[in-house]
């Protein structure tokens, strides 16, 4: 399903993969029917799939949301 770099907005640079996987994994943490709809963007436009994850506004929004995870994960 994630073969390859899908239909990317730019090079395929560690940074911008490293969005689009985060995108992918937040919806997916979501439920079945959004893990759908990230693997649908991720073929379409990569940059519909950082806006359906909220992370298209802001470069490390990604990092941000990680450490929230792993901090709830401690509590």
């Amino acid at each position: 399903m994630f073969e390859y770099d899908g239909a990317l907005y730019g090079p395929p640079t560690v940074e911008v993969l490293e969005r689009v996987r985060f995108s992918v994994i937040k919806l997916a943490m979501q439920g079945p029917r959004l893990f759908k709809v990230a693997a649908e963007l991720f073929h379409i436009d990569t940059r519909d799939l950082l806006v359906e994850a909220e992370f298209a506004d802001d470069p490390i929004a990604h990092e941000e949301w990680c450490r929230s995870m792993l901090t709830a994960g401690n509590t």
